[in-house]
């Protein structure tokens, strides 16, 4: 049942994830649209294609298909990057935005490993876009293929490393402490269980404020 799942993988030095949990989900990714048959998606640009495109200057419109607080610590140069905060809201985003993106522009869109751009890309053709494009494996693929050229910052991942190196030499943060104000691209949760923000902290800020996110959360009584 597996001969056509393409896999991937990942080493890291650490084990990243507690434990394994296998569950059904009627949406992998939910945007909560029916109809969206990935077999109707964008075409496929492969790592190295999707450079070519950026270099050579082409005429399009790049769309970051993740959360703000995944774009916010690193995403491609010239990117728009959509202030939302959970994958269903980009139905609502396209409708607002789209005066800004030209019906007979090139459109190229990413994600963290391709699996958002499935659906979005199926949603933009649907609207009435007909040059639609997708980077096939997304980021973590490009980092690995092309070396993460042409990408600012790191990628947010839905483990414990939290951020991983995309271009290993650019790996200056573009994001900043919400404590300090200074460049960092580290995620923490904060110390508050009750709050369990997650926010941008470097290590000065964390020991700063306890690992809490506002002055009330370090006085809480149900901080870790």
């Amino acid at each position: 049942g597996f001969e056509d799942t393409q896999f991937k993988t990942d080493e890291d030095d650490t084990v990243p994830f507690a434990k394994l949990i296998c569950k059904v989900r009627d949406e992998l990714v939910a945007i909560h649209m029916d109809g969206l048959n990935p077999e109707n998606g964008g075409n496929y640009l492969e790592p190295e294609e999707w450079r070519k495109v950026m270099e050579n200057r082409d005429d399009y419109v790049m769309i970051d298909v993740r959360n703000n607080y995944e774009s916010k610590v690193g995403h491609f140069e010239g990117a728009m990057t959509p202030d939302v905060d959970n994958f269903y809201d980009f139905p609502q985003w396209l409708e607002e935005a789209e005066e800004e993106i030209p019906k007979d522009k090139k459109v190229l869109m990413y994600c963290t490993g391709g699996i958002r751009c499935e659906k979005f890309s199926v949603l933009m053709k649907q609207k009435g876009w007909g040059d639609v494009n997708q980077l096939h494996g997304g980021i973590l693929r490009y980092a690995r293929e092309e070396g993460g050229e042409h990408f600012k910052g790191k990628c947010f991942v839905f483990d414990d490393r939290l951020v991983v190196p995309v271009n290993k030499d650019n790996l200056q943060p573009i994001a900043r402490c919400e404590i300090t104000g200074k460049p960092a691209d580290s995620y923490i949760n904060c110390a508050n269980m009750e709050c369990n923000k997650l926010f941008v902290c470097s290590e000065e800020g964390a020991k700063i404020m306890d690992g809490c996110c506002s002055e009330e959360c370090k006085q809480s009584e149900f901080k870790r």
